[in-house]
């Protein structure tokens, strides 16, 4: 991520629907956006995850380019909740380059 970073610049992450699936998976529909510090346009990737979680904690991600191969991934519709958990207006992180002299960064 942090190669991303150097590229593009900051980078935000928005995420636009989160869809629990009912057997502990979710699918995290999201969409990175970074502006460039050149005058090139914005770069944006979207994509989905599905998410396995145990005891509160991520232990499984599989990661999908597109959306529609991650729902298919995990099973028909009935098997999903019917509305999503969260949309893009719930949720955003920015991410922008460490200083070397920052806290948590390595030597």
């Amino acid at each position: 991520m942090q190669t991303l970073i150097g590229l593009v610049g900051p980078i935000k992450v928005h995420l636009d629907e989160l869809i629990d699936v009912g057997d502990g998976r979710f699918v995290g529909c999201t969409r990175m956006v970074g502006e460039s510090a050149a005058s090139d346009p914005p770069y944006t990737q979207s994509f989905a995850v599905v998410q396995r979680l145990r005891d509160g904690l991520i232990i499984e991600a599989d990661y999908y380019l597109d959306r529609a191969e991650a729902l298919e991934a995990v099973g028909p519709p009935g098997r999903r909740s019917q509305a999503p958990l969260a949309t893009s207006r719930d949720t955003t992180a920015t991410c922008a380059p460490r200083s070397m002299n920052s806290p948590g960064s390595r030597s």
